[in-house]
Order: structure tokens, then C-alpha cells, then sequence
């Protein structure tokens, strides 16, 4: 496959936000709900995650038109006791759970009897960025933590047959002067998303990425697919994998994972199983203590050593806190590619482009 340079010109984040408001509440979404997805998107874009933004607006409306996301379903959160909710999803779209959910773990974390808050989703759809949720929290004064169990597309240590998802986990932690530390990573070597994204921009994958159907290593995106991506740290994402796959779908007693679908299979529910959490700082520690201590600890690091060649030591985060500022001042880069596709969607809902 060869390698092809797609132009890319800049959008403000504003336009693709009224774009994504727009397609939201032209299939009949509350503006409430509309303006909350089309968030999730932006920012993901804003942060540099691409290929969990914008570019997964047509998969998600393909979902909702085949009846594969049922959006008019109300959200109905369940208290189990002071520290845990669940939510069934009953297949809505997996942003606003989430969020929703998000928001009860904060909520449950805020009373002064507990100090957390936990929420298993069950039957729920594809999220976004993790990192959305978690860093819910961290505006809050706490810590927040996302997790998703996704399809079947990672094969296991030793393995060439998926078996795991690329099971996300988001870990934020707010600071005091210093930028929030965020954890946001897929536990394979790469989010599926970007070997899609590759695949829409015409674009190979590095080597070591994925395996094709017979267990080869692949640079070609679309046979990686149709195969199988890498755990990364070898045994070791392996092993994170599993447990989130745990914590997000047994625990809330969705689907298997060789039984939850992409959000590009059309043969049925995605079945996706989520576990938030939310961790008040100020139940262990003070707040102005804590702000302190993560505050010199991320200078601490900042300031040490670096190795050969290294110009600069980033925390986790950081560079996509830095990439957010420069796309919010000069736009979000967009290929031709992906507005291609954003052309197709804007003529089936008959809805203007303006970008």
C-alpha cells in the first residue's frame, strides 16, 4: 500500500462544533444531549486525539440510522448504595452515559460519608476519549478514571487470534499551578482509531502495530483490521487488558468480549461495558497539600536529568494540554479525506458545511 500525503487545512473548533450540533439535532436529539456529543468530539480533536474525534461522526450516525444506537432512550442511573450506581444504557450513545455516569461518580464521591464514587455501565456504546470523563473529575478537585471494554482486536500475549480489546483506561489527577496529569491510553500499542484514521488518509502503519489475518506483521491498515493489534509492553498490556475488560464488562455483567461489536460491524449492539470512577482528594489529604506536593513533583521531574537528545521531559498530558492551546488560537487540522466524508454525511442529513 502506498503511503499518500492527504492536504489538510484548518477549521475552527467553533465551526465543527455548530457542524456536529447541527447533524446531532437533525436527527432528533434534545440540545442537551446534542451539545454534550458534539463536545466530546471537539475536544478530542482539540487534544490531538483525531481519530476519536469528528472523523467518527458518519460511523455513529450509520449506528443510529440502522437502529444500532437507540438515542431516544432515556438515562436511568440506579443507586446501589452511597459509594456505587449502575447504569443500563439500553444501547444509547456511549458519550452520554458516560458522561451521565461521570457525573453520578462525582456526585456519589462529593458527600461527605463517602469521598467516592464508582459506576458500572452496562449496554452501552463507544465513548470517545477516556479522557474526557476522567478529567470530569479533576475540575471537581478530585481524581477521575475511565475504562472501557471494546471489541475483540488484541491479540493476547503469545496469541494471533484477538481475543481483547484495545480497552481503554484514563487516569487524571488535577494539580495547583501545573497542568493536570492525564493518562490516556489504549492498551494496545495503538488505538484501533488510528489505524482507521491511517486507513481513511491513505496512509501505512509502523511495523510492530498489528498482525494481518495470518498472524504476519503488517504496514498495510486495512488488512491490520481485518487481523489483529499488538498488546503493548508485550505481556504486560496483555494483562491490563484483561483486568479492564473485567472491571468494565463482567463486573457490570455486559457482554464477552468476543461478543462486543465494532461500531463499524452492522450485524448488531455494540454491547460495550464502561467503569468510572471519582476519588475526593480533600477525604485524605488537604486540597492546598495536595495541589503543593503534585505541583513540585511534576517540577521535580520536569527538572531532572534528561537523556542523550532529549530536549525536554513531558508528564502525562502535557503535550496534548500544549497541542489544545495551539489548535484552539489556529484551528483543527482536517484532511481532505475526512472532509470528504463530512461532505457525504452534511448531504444525507441535508445540512450546510460552512468549512
Amino acid at each position: 500500500m502506498a503511503e499518500s500525503q492527504e492536504a489538510t487545512f484548518r477549521v475552527k473548533s467553533s465551526d465543527l462544533n455548530e457542524f456536529c450540533l447541527a447533524c446531532f439535532l437533525k436527527i432528533g436529539l434534545s440540545d442537551e444531549h446534542a451539545r454534550i456529543l458534539s463536545d466530546t468530539l471537539i475536544q478530542a480533536n482539540l487534544r490531538g486525539v483525531d481519530s476519536h474525534g469528528i472523523t467518527r461522526l458518519p460511523g455513529y450516525f450509520e449506528r443510529a440510522q440502522r437502529g444500532l444506537i437507540e438515542y431516544r432512550n432515556k438515562i436511568n442511573i440506579e443507586s446501589k448504595n452511597l459509594c456505587i450506581s449502575t447504569i443500563d444504557a439500553e444501547n444509547n450513545f456511549g458519550q452520554l452515559v458516560a458522561y451521565y455516569g461521570m457525573n453520578e461518580a462525582i456526585m456519589k464521591a462529593n458527600q461527605k460519608e463517602t469521598g467516592v464514587g464508582f459506576v458500572g455501565i452496562s449496554h452501552t456504546n463507544h465513548i470517545g476519549m477516556a479522557a474526557y470523563y476522567a478529567m470530569m473529575a479533576t475540575k471537581q478537585n478530585m481524581i477521575g478514571f475511565a475504562m472501557s471494554n471494546t471489541p475483540s482486536t488484541v491479540a493476547p500475549w503469545g496469541g494471533s487470534e484477538p481475543m481483547l480489546g484495545t480497552n481503554p483506561i484514563a487516569i487524571a489527577i488535577p494539580a495547583g499551578k501545573e497542568y493536570p496529569i492525564v493518562l490516556d491510553m489504549a492498551t494496545s500499542i495503538v488505538a484501533r482509531g488510528k489505524i482507521r484514521l491511517a486507513l481513511d488518509n491513505g496512509q501505512e502503519i509502523p511495523l510492530g502495530w498489528a498482525l494481518d489475518e495470518e498472524g504476519n506483521p503488517t504496514i498495510d491498515p486495512e488488512k491490520a483490521i481485518k487481523g489483529a493489534l499488538l498488546p503493548f509492553g508485550g505481556p504486560k498490556g496483555y494483562a491490563i487488558s484483561l483486568i479492564i475488560h473485567i472491571l468494565s464488562a463482567v463486573l457490570s455483567n455486559s457482554a464477552r468480549e468476543m461478543d462486543v461489536k465494532s461500531m463499524y460491524d452492522f450485524s448488531g449492539k455494540s454491547e460495550v461495558g464502561n467503569f468510572l470512577g471519582a476519588i475526593r482528594i480533600s477525604s485524605f489529604i488537604s486540597q492546598d497539600l495536595f495541589d503543593h506536593e503534585i505541583d513540585e513533583m511534576i517540577r521535580r521531574i520536569k527538572n531532572s536529568k534528561r537523556a542523550k537528545d532529549v530536549n525536554r521531559i513531558y508528564l502525562p498530558g502535557e503535550i496534548e494540554f500544549e497541542v489544545q492551546k495551539e489548535r484552539e488560537k489556529n484551528g483543527i487540522p482536517i484532511s481532505s479525506g475526512i472532509y470528504r466524508t463530512l461532505k457525504t454525511l452534511a448531504d444525507q442529513l441535508q445540512i450546510p458545511i460552512s468549512f
